[in-house]
């Protein structure tokens, strides 16, 4: 990043909002009990079913809480994966920060398509709180994959530790399941905009076994939206510089202040009084004129400084 030097004029690109598209691809396998059952409840017989699923989706978030999106998945039950059947869930959903809801349609649906399932017809979701910090969520059939992730229904509590690592509990249950079972994962940002992740469940009915696991990779693809415009010249003095960044490759930049701007970025003001974008993986460490490193404060904390 280079500051412009006095009485320059140029135009330059200034991302103000962005819209991202988001791709992902996850597969899984696991078993569950099928049983069958009479009025009184009891047992009139039970078998143990394998599975194997996996899936794609793409969702793509506007400039405002709207995000739509479209997953395929293939399931097979008791076959080879190639024998199985693949299901279709368009979506859309409204996200804010501390609040989400959507709904989908799943098809084909019913007990014919797929042997002791019965699809449910329709996906739906609410979550409640911010996941960069405790969220709830509840969940009717938008598992990656459906039936590997938990189950057509699940609840979840997730968090994030640092910038990177999403782990989450919960409970999931119905189809394919017997009964309900733990849910245990995580998720991690390895490269800017690529999440991998692995999950898995743990449960028993009628002394068979109803385990799953499950693997995913996605990536975030964001698109920054830029207003141009021609700066003014600066003032013949320029800003008090109160910290300084040191970027990758040890190239260092001279700041007034700096905030967190969407996920991936920074906002810099430079010495000159100008705001520029940077990557926050670019970034190495963030001093003040003390020496303190405030980069967990500005990435992690996500609070401007100074």
């Amino acid at each position: 990043m280079a500051a412009l030097a006095p009485l320059a004029v140029s135009t330059s690109g200034v991302p103000r909002d962005s819209t991202a598209t988001r791709f992902g691809f996850a597969f899984g396998a696991g078993d569950f009990a099928d049983v069958a059952r009479g009025c009184d409840n009891s047992v009139i017989s039970k078998h143990h079913r394998s599975l194997r699923d996996g899936g794609v989706s793409v969702s793509h978030e506007f400039r405002g809480p709207l995000v739509v999106g479209l997953r395929g998945q293939h399931v097979a039950i008791d076959t080879t994966f190639g024998d199985g059947r693949t299901i279709w869930n368009p979506n859309v959903a409204l996200e804010w920060s501390g609040f989400g809801i959507g709904a989908g349609w799943v098809t084909p649906n019913g007990e014919f398509e797929l042997p002791y399932i019965n699809l449910l017809p329709a996906s739906a979701h609410v979550r409640f709180g911010n996941p960069r910090r405790l969220a709830l969520s509840v969940r009717l059939m938008e598992g990656e994959p459906y039936f590997s992730s938990g189950g057509a229904v699940d609840a979840r509590v997730n968090t994030q530790f640092g910038s990177r690592i999403r782990p989450w509990i919960g409970v999931g249950g119905d189809e394919p399941f017997d009964r309900a079972g733990v849910l245990l994962g995580v998720e991690a940002r390895v490269a800017p905009g690529l999440d991998v992740g692995v999950g898995g469940r743990l449960g028993r009915s009628e002394g068979l076994d109803e385990n799953a696991i499950r693997a995913g990779i996605s990536y975030t693809w964001t698109h920054q939206r830029y207003d141009y415009y021609t700066p003014a010249a600066p003032p013949n003095t320029v800003l008090p510089s109160t910290l300084t960044l040191t970027l990758e490759g040890g190239k260092t930049v001279e700041a007034a202040s700096i905030e967190p701007s969407g996920p991936d970025y920074v906002k810099v003001m430079t010495i000159y009084g100008q705001d520029e974008f940077i990557p926050t993986a670019r970034i190495q460490s963030i001093l003040d004129k003390d020496g303190n490193d405030l980069k967990k404060k500005v990435l992690i904390e996500r609070k401007r400084v100074p």
